[in-house]
């Protein structure tokens, strides 16, 4: 039971860390004015999904990554450009041109992505390992702060007051024990003893 709990605990706090990372990415996006079609954490499969808005949220079957679609990722060919060799890659780089500008909707035409100035798109880029960088500050705050840390010590935690025997059920020091380490009666006869102090 404490392993599958251990395995579930895993697997939220990787939908969390995930979802914290294209939260940065998102954030940054609808900052500067662009639409975000979609927002999904995992792969695959929808398992769950809302519309809030202009954006789809939602949860895939797959928790290892997650993704934000911004509308106008991949832009268009430039006017006046010549067409390269028709090829795999080349009809590759058409086929999602194509999807990319399909998403495209009235009143984009300022929202697409590759309509903003180069610093805005980096900083949507740049946006979702910084708030890995900030989940790990206060992870860390967390752990160092508020639970700490093991750290080597020269100081003895507890001292025993005196031997027992490890096979003795005796815990105290005041009751008279045989050499077996099982409690006697009468002290100096058969090896009826107090147990000797600790060298401690």
């Amino acid at each position: 039971m404490i392993y599958v709990l251990g395995v579930l605990l895993f697997v939220v706090g990787l939908l969390f860390s995930v979802w914290f990372h294209e939260l940065g990415h998102y954030t940054a996006a609808r900052t500067f004015g662009m639409r975000v079609s979609q927002f999904m954490v995992g792969f695959g499969p929808t398992i769950w999904s809302k519309r809030i808005g202009e954006t789809e949220h939602g949860i895939k079957w797959i928790p290892l990554g997650g993704y934000i679609r911004i509308i106008g990722m991949i832009p268009p060919p430039r006017p006046g450009s010549k067409k390269k060799k028709n090829g795999r890659f080349t009809k590759l780089i058409e086929d999602i041109r194509a999807q990319s500008f399909s998403e495209l909707e009235p009143g984009d035409e300022t929202r697409a992505f590759y309509t903003k100035p180069w610093w805005q798109r980096a900083i949507v880029m740049i946006a979702g390992p910084l708030q890995n960088l900030i989940l790990a500050f206060i992870l860390f705050a967390i752990i160092l702060c508020g639970i700490g840390v093991h750290t080597p010590s020269l100081t003895v935690s507890s001292v025993s007051e005196c031997v027992l025997p490890a096979t003795s059920t005796v815990t105290d020091c005041k009751t008279p024990i045989n050499t077996e380490g099982k409690v006697c009666d009468t002290v100096g006869q058969g090896g009826c003893a107090l147990p000797p102090a600790s060298p401690a």
